[in-house]
């Protein structure tokens, strides 16, 4: 069966986003660094429909099919037609996406020796670069990152749904609170840093594991 192409949607937020990141490039305003900040644009939203593609393609390979990729303000998201099944193929769509991102990141450190330009050199680079960055920000564990996720299934499989919202839960909400450091720090130095977790989502999560079990995490997989 061929991969069926999930229905794409761009929102516009998706654009702003990514002219906000690339602001310290437009600003500067010579025709060397527009073209640099072109190219960070370019690249990371690139690199954002790789990730969501990831996971609709390994949804696809466990037999769910993908709906739609929806590149919205700080993110993407992609929606399956059903849960997985089982644990394992919830960690497997899961990760698909930060793994395309590594992958990315491998892929531009190695071919970055071998260009031919300065701009092609410094392309792969970047290429590198943001790829390294969402990769590794994605597998952090908290929700709705996709190491949150992906922790919360590998915990649940072993200790149960309890043990996996506390573990999780707890994780996130230290997570979430450096993510405001940082974007606080970020923003008073002049740069667009916007690290989009929510630490009262994964505190109200920890809450939650003295009750009844959570249902499990939706087949739309956020970054």
């Amino acid at each position: 069966m061929r991969f069926p192409q999930p229905k794409l949607k761009i929102e516009a937020g998706f654009p702003l986003t990514l002219f906000l990141l690339s602001m310290p490039f437009w600003i500067a305003g010579t025709t060397t660094t527009l073209i640099m900040g072109a190219v960070v644009a370019a690249t990371l939203g690139l690199s954002i429909l790789l990730h969501e593609y990831g996971h609709a393609f390994a949804a696809f390979r466990c037999g769910i099919m993908p709906k739609t990729i929806v590149l919205q303000w700080l993110g993407g998201i992609t929606t399956l037609n059903r849960e997985p099944y089982t644990r394992r193929d919830r960690i497997l769509v899961t990760i698909a996406g930060p793994a395309v991102n590594l992958g990315l990141a491998l892929l531009g450190y190695a071919l970055a020796p071998l260009a031919s330009s300065w701009l092609l050199g410094w392309s792969l680079n970047t290429l590198a670069f943001i790829n390294l960055a969402l990769g590794l920000f994605n597998l952090l564990p908290a929700i709705p990152l996709d190491g949150g996720r992906v922790l919360y299934q590998l915990v649940g499989w072993r200790w149960g749904e309890a043990a996996a919202m506390k573990v999780v839960g707890l994780l996130g909400t230290v997570v979430g609170a450096l993510a405001l450091v940082v974007t606080v720090v970020g923003l008073w130095r002049g740069f667009f840093i916007f690290l989009p977790i929510d630490p009262r989502r994964n505190w109200r999560l920890y809450r939650a594991s003295r009750s009844a079990p959570p249902p499990q995490p939706s087949a739309a997989t956020a970054d």
